[in-house]
């Protein structure tokens, strides 16, 4: 009887125990076939749990969980991992800086090579695209736009956002210091704001995952922005690295006003060239980071 007691107590407490990131990770691994190790635990514990393993409700065990995950497919992990917060001309400083600084110092160039990570839904896609064609480069440039969300990725192809955004999309605009009218680059309906499909003739969209995929292009400006707060500091060194090494000489990173900078550990120097944007030039071996 006592030995039945014991068995029942033991259940009951493992019932009660919460499924932990590690294991759920291994599971996530296995049955979804989608490593999360890439991004930070607390990020990671709270976006599961938010939208996967609901482990906020009393009646979530780690046999509910373990059941959940069983039943996740790849996209529906990445769907829980992507935040897909984005706007056109998102944090209008970065664009007044690339306007005034970073394009300029590249005109020598007659085309751009631009690789913006993370693209989302797509509007800043397009709203690089219009700051290019508003500072002599159309027709001289091409965006390779990647996030590893296939279905943000196929929203970003349509190019077509609630008409309700309209109000900052223009006032974005404008304060990012856009040259035209913010309403040329769009046609509208009672609904949808269905941008210029011209602008879409540069852009290529790209389902990849920049912490697992392998890149063969060397673009002059990379674009990372809002990406690497997300990931594991390990998973943040290696990142940088992939992206020095992906750059050509005397290109530009830029991200995120609260990523961490890149340290003397990596594999390469850069040299901050405006804080209130973190853009960043690079510099290998005896060559000199390019002067603005």
């Amino acid at each position: 009887m006592r030995h039945k007691q014991a068995t029942h107590d033991i259940d009951k407490e493992s019932e009660s125990e919460t499924l932990g990131l590690d294991e759920a990770a291994k599971l996530i691994a296995k049955w979804a076939g989608y490593d999360i190790g890439a991004f930070a635990d607390e990020y990671t514990r709270q976006r599961l749990n938010r939208h996967l393993l609901d482990s906020q409700h009393q009646t979530s065990t780690p046999f509910s969980s373990h059941r959940k995950i069983g039943q996740l497919s790849r996209q529906d992990v990445i769907s829980a991992l992507s935040l897909n917060v984005t706007t056109m001309f998102r944090d209008p400083t970065f664009y007044s800086i690339l306007r005034q600084q970073v394009l300029p110092s590249l005109s020598r160039r007659k085309h751009l090579l631009i690789w913006e990570i993370g693209c989302s839904t797509g509007e800043e896609s397009y709203s690089l695209a219009i700051t290019l064609n508003e500072t002599g480069w159309a027709n001289r440039y091409a965006i390779i736009a990647t996030d590893f969300d296939s279905s943000a990725i196929e929203k970003a192809r349509r190019g077509r956002y609630d008409i309700r955004k309209a109000g900052t999309f223009t006032r974005n605009y404008y304060t990012a210091e856009g040259q035209s009218t913010f309403s040329n680059y769009y046609s509208a309906t009672s609904r949808y704001l269905d941008l210029d499909p011209l602008l879409r003739r540069y852009i290529f969209f790209r389902e990849a995952d920049a912490t697992k995929d392998r890149f063969n292009f060397r673009p002059d400006l990379i674009i990372c922005r809002n990406v690497m707060i997300y990931f594991s500091r390990s998973q943040q060194l290696k990142t940088f690295n992939l992206l020095s090494r992906s750059l050509k000489e005397g290109g530009f990173l830029c991200i995120g006003s609260k990523e961490p900078a890149p340290t003397h550990s990596l594999e390469f120097q850069m040299r901050e060239i405006a804080h209130g944007g973190r853009v960043f030039a690079v510099q290998r071996g005896r060559g000199t980071a390019p002067r603005l």
